[in-house]
């Protein structure tokens, strides 16, 4: 028995929004779970139309570094001890009134486990002092 598959093209803003709505139809429907390849084939379709439509820039350390200290209820002070600074200076950082060094970036990397990548992002860390490791 042959199952008949529908899966829309997305190439245009019109097709985007059609098929993200066929993609929510196909999730609630009751043989969601047997149309699980044809969900996946419809959403890698959308993602990859997203994906150069609606890209996501990478966050710059500033953001990660203030949403990592969100996420784990941690204050300047802490971040002092990490970077081994006063608090004072940690408002310079954060304001980008002074640049990170890669040491300082390396310690939040190891201490607070953020991404390297987000740390390294451009943005408002501007140009890194350069820091050789000791």
């Amino acid at each position: 028995m042959t199952k008949t598959v529908s899966i829309l093209p997305v190439r245009s803003a019109a097709e985007h929004a059609e098929a993200t709505a066929h993609l929510r139809t196909l999730m609630d429907a009751p043989d969601a779970d047997d149309r699980a390849a044809e969900i996946q084939a419809q959403a890698s379709l959308i993602e990859a139309y997203e994906r150069v439509h609606f890209p996501i820039e990478a966050p710059d350390a500033v953001m990660a570094i203030r949403f990592r200290m969100e996420q784990e209820g941690l204050d300047r002070a802490d971040l002092a001890k990490v970077l081994h600074v006063e608090r004072g200076r940690v408002s310079e950082l954060l304001n980008g009134k002074r640049q990170f060094t890669v040491k300082m970036l390396r310690a939040l990397h190891e201490s607070w486990r953020i991404p390297a990548e987000a740390l390294l992002a451009s943005g408002r860390t501007g140009r890194l002092r350069k820091a050789l490791p000791r």
